[in-house]
């Protein structure tokens, strides 16, 4: 009889291990997964960080509005670079291509010498916005524009060339451009652009 009490504890110890072993296991899946998460979500878009600064520091704001240990957790505008490095963004800009990018974060100068009369008033805001989804409308029409006249420029510029040699020059002239606009205007991989000049 004591063998038998001693087994059966022993099946409990072994039974008590191995839900122990399958809840730390679990355990560590979760935090494996938090950690993944955690590292997907962005950091803030620095054209985003720069006008938070902004607003932090102007008038509307009162000067003395963050004066505690976390007056310095979005930067300055005098130390842009000197922010909080575990930042994230909630809503984070959406990643374009380059020049859309740069046309974007340079439309705002254009908005304030007087582009901005184009565009509508917001009524929560009282004052003249504009969108990035604006902007990049406008890139995609220049993109769409673009790659419908590199091929008829090309044709053009061939037809009224008489050297073989020259000709040959013109056409990777025109493979050069056409991948310098595939990586700059859209968001094409290394193979597709690889594909296209080669074709």
């Amino acid at each position: 009889m004591r063998s038998s009490i001693s087994t059966v504890s022993q099946h409990d110890i072994e039974r008590l291990f191995d839900q122990s072993r399958l809840t730390t296991l679990r355990c560590i899946d979760e935090a494996i997964i938090q950690v993944l998460t955690i590292r997907q979500i962005q950091k803030p878009d620095k054209f985003d960080l720069v006008d938070l600064q902004a607003f932090l520091g102007s008038a509307d704001m009162d000067p003395n509005y963050l004066e505690g240990e976390d007056r310095t957790t979005w930067g300055s505008l005098d130390k842009q670079n000197h922010y909080a490095s575990d930042l994230i963004a909630i809503d984070p800009r959406k990643k374009e291509d380059d020049f859309s990018r740069f046309i974007s974060e340079n439309a705002v100068h254009l908005f304030k010498c007087g582009l901005g009369r184009l565009t509508k008033g917001d009524k929560d805001l009282g004052k003249r916005v504009y969108y990035d989804s604006t902007v990049l409308k406008v890139t995609s029409w220049i993109t769409c524009i673009l790659a419908s006249m590199l091929p008829i420029a090309s044709v053009l510029v061939l037809v009224h060339l008489e050297l073989l040699k020259t000709k040959l020059w013109v056409i990777a002239a025109f493979n050069i451009l056409t991948s310098v606009c595939l990586r700059t205007l859209t968001e094409a991989k290394r193979a597709e652009i690889f594909a296209v000049t080669a074709a």
